[in-house]
């Protein structure tokens, strides 16, 4: 298929979801790489009985091949489920995960920032939302990667082997375990697990 048929292919399915009302994300012309509007990562929140409750999501940019079939501008929810020992009532999950999308967005905006005093800014809020999501969690709490996968339209989780966001969920769970531990002075090496997550969920996504 060359690049104009496939361009066609494109638009074509884009106005056959909008008119359906499922809503798309906008597509550029085809390049090497190209950066979604966002690419959407969410935390799932369990109950006792394994069934999902909330979600924690947030938007960050990902990078997606372009490949005329599958279509690229069609990404799902991306979901990274990351255990918490001691487990933490629900209302606690929830600002932890709120608190470290907070930390990645910020991470983003400080990259793209092109004021080094506002990249300063925003990578010290982004340490504070990362800090504040390690004392929620509590002095020697212990945290892994679970599962990963995608948020299906039934909002229910579906587990999926994905080494992208596996890779990602990992440092995630080694910046927090980093944090809170009996260091007094942590940060550092948290912070490199922290930016090591971003650079890899930002993409390129498998999609």
């Amino acid at each position: 298929m060359n690049r104009k048929r496939s361009w066609r292919r494109r638009l074509a399915l884009l106005a056959a979801l909008l008119v359906a009302g499922l809503g798309a994300l906008v597509v550029g012309p085809a390049s090497p790489a190209q950066a979604a509007p966002g690419g959407v990562i969410c935390f799932p929140i369990f109950n006792g009985n394994g069934q999902v409750i909330n979600w924690v999501c947030f938007e960050i940019p990902v990078l997606i091949d372009p490949d005329p079939d599958p279509d690229p501008c069609l990404c799902p929810d991306w979901a990274i489920e990351i255990l918490i020992d001691p487990v933490l009532p629900e209302d606690l999950r929830t600002r932890l995960f709120d608190r470290v999308g907070a930390g990645l967005e910020l991470i983003g905006q400080a990259a793209a920032a092109d004021n080094p005093r506002v990249a300063y800014r925003l990578r010290e809020q982004a340490r504070s939302a990362f800090m504040e999501a390690a004392r929620l969690g509590g002095e020697g709490a212990g945290y892994r990667l679970g599962q990963v996968g995608v948020r299906g339209r039934d909002a229910a989780f579906d587990p999926q082997p994905n080494p992208w966001l596996e890779a990602g969920g990992a440092h995630l769970a080694r910046g927090l375990t980093a944090l809170s531990g009996p260091d007094p002075s942590p940060w550092d090496e948290a912070q490199q697990e922290f930016q090591l997550a971003y650079e890899i969920l930002k993409g390129p996504s498998p999609y």
